[in-house]
């Protein structure tokens, strides 16, 4: 099993029944450009499998698929929150050390790639090691 890389976006503001209409396309839209995603209340995450030689296509996949989903919510009165979308890998120790994010993060400078990410109020490390800080 490879890496994960994740991101995470937070900050829609809507009373619950206009929020689910609202946001009923997006794991459909994400699907559609080889993103798994998740919704939970104004969180959205969405990941994609890589093997580690794959890290860099995966990103720009990712990005991808962000900017079709800000062009996407954009159309219909919304906006990510910049301020708390993230990257993030996920995996073991093993297979994290099988990637270059020092290279990664040169070659994205816009992404926040980050070490751990908020998701519900539970802070996800890299390697899901719930240790408590």
């Amino acid at each position: 099993m490879g890496a994960r890389a994740i991101w995470s976006a937070a900050g829609l503001c809507l009373w619950p029944p206009l929020h689910i209409i609202y946001t009923s396309g997006i794991a459909q839209l994400l699907a559609e450009h080889g993103a798994l995603g998740q919704l939970y209340a104004d969180d959205t995450q969405a990941y994609m499998h890589c093997v580690s030689s794959k890290a860099v296509s995966t990103v720009r996949a990712m990005g991808q698929a962000l900017t079709v989903l800000e062009i996407w919510m954009a159309s219909n009165r919304l906006c990510l929150n910049p301020a708390k979308t993230k990257f993030t890998w996920l995996g073991t120790r093993q297979q994290l050390a099988k990637l270059d994010l020092t290279d990664i993060s040169s070659q994205f400078p816009d992404y926040a790639i980050s070490s751990s990410v908020r998701d519900l109020d539970v802070i996800l490390d890299q390697e899901l090691s719930f240790a408590l800080s």
